[in-house]
């Protein structure tokens, strides 16, 4: 899915954790949804899920989804109204392994594609791809938008994300 304007997404510990709880949180609301890869870029976002039930789980799931993150980019950045996503989200049934093992490498490798790293792994946006390869699994905390504040017009600097990030992980 893409949001219609700006880049909500840029990615720093604090956005990260944020768009990772979202995700646990519908995962969390829709136990029939396996959740196998996903990638996050500034302006749009790519999953691949298992449907262990039926289609209409994945449709709460994907409205899950959207949901939080739109409560949540409306709360950063002062917005009350207005749409955040550009369109629904585009859905493709992968019917085969090989169609899977496609839609797996363009997950990873977009980052790379947009020329904004070299290597899948070096992407610090929120993804899969590095859960691959990790022994210790990791949780991730779902804040409800009323934890939130909104983000003051300015570049942020490393101390400023890490204060946003330790002020409700903590």
């Amino acid at each position: 899915n893409r949001v219609t304007q700006g880049l909500p997404f840029v990615p720093n510990a604090y956005i990260n954790a944020l768009i990772y709880g979202a995700a646990a949180r519908a995962s969390a609301l829709n136990p029939g949804i396996i959740l196998c890869a996903f990638g996050f870029l500034q302006n749009h976002y790519h999953f691949i899920i298992y449907i262990d039930s039926d289609e209409m789980e994945m449709a709460r799931w994907l409205h899950n989804l959207d949901d939080e993150l739109a409560k949540i980019v409306k709360k950063l950045l002062g917005r009350s109204n207005g749409n955040i996503w550009a369109q629904r989200a585009h859905v493709a049934i992968l019917g085969h392994f090989p169609a899977a093992i496609k839609e797996f490498g363009y997950c990873f490798l977009n980052p790379v594609e947009a020329n904004f790293c070299e290597r899948a792994k070096d992407w610090i946006g929120p993804n899969s791809y590095r859960f691959f390869f990790s022994q210790k699994p990791e949780q991730y905390k779902w804040v409800r938008t009323k934890n939130l504040h909104r983000l003051l017009n300015k570049e942020f600097t490393k101390r400023d994300v890490n204060r946003f990030y330790n002020r409700w992980t903590n």
